[in-house]
């Protein structure tokens, strides 16, 4: 099922909202537990949402949630075999979907497709 857009973490002018806010104010991430993500990036390196994951704070689904409220796109959570247009897949070669992390779906009536 396809989530939908929240406007409510939308941009604000020209500035996005940043993710780690978000995932402070749709899950439950505490502010501790940010700052101990933050002091184990600056030990060992690395993204900081993969020490929010790791440590167990958040998930990867929080984290694609925020991501797609940030960039306002919706997040599709499950992708059922009858919603995929088979022959639309047989158009697009499987090393550009596989190389570029794409999944034809559908067509619009537009002529879009939705990925």
């Amino acid at each position: 099922m396809t989530t939908e857009f929240n406007s409510e973490f939308a941009t604000s002018g020209s500035r996005r909202a940043d993710v780690t806010d978000l995932l402070l104010r749709t899950t439950n991430l505490t502010m501790e537990q940010l700052d101990e993500a933050r002091r184990d990036q600056s030990v060992r390196g690395g993204q900081l949402i993969d020490h929010l994951i790791a440590n167990g704070h958040v998930t990867a689904d929080e984290v694609m949630q925020a991501l797609g409220t940030q960039l306002g796109l919706p997040i599709r959570g499950k992708i059922e075999s009858g919603e995929i247009d088979v022959e639309l897949i047989e158009r697009v070669p499987i090393t550009f979907a596989k190389e570029h992390g794409v999944l034809p779906l559908s067509r619009a009536a537009n002529g879009r497709t939705h990925a």
